[in-house]
């Protein structure tokens, strides 16, 4: 599963768990760490799952945050208003919902 992600994706991931096995940075950047045994380290994890989930609000969450800033000067603050309001109800429908697991 890990190795099939596309590679900035990837390096996300490969960075929490960077810190996660305290590997250094040196070994990360150089590609030391990358080998064979930190890529089985990384799919054997329990917690590989809610990594992802992180990985994803890491990569989404600002983009949606600047997407969001910008639409007060293009679209208006009575518009901008109505654009939050149903992000965050889609946002809280999805978190009672319990939205798609990752497995």
């Amino acid at each position: 599963m890990v190795a099939r992600l596309p590679s900035h994706f990837k390096s996300i991931v490969y960075r929490h768990y960077q810190r996660k096995f305290n590997i250094r940075l040196g070994q990360v950047e150089r590609g030391d760490a990358f080998g064979g045994e930190f890529e089985m380290k990384v799919a054997a994890d329990d917690g590989l799952g809610g990594e992802m989930k992180r990985s994803i609000r890491e990569t989404v969450g600002w983009v949606s945050f600047v997407q969001t800033f910008k639409g007060l000067f293009s679209a208006g603050l009575g518009r901008s208003v109505k654009y939050v309001f149903a992000k965050i109800g889609k946002w809280w429908s999805g978190k009672a919902g319990g939205g798609q697991q990752i497995k």
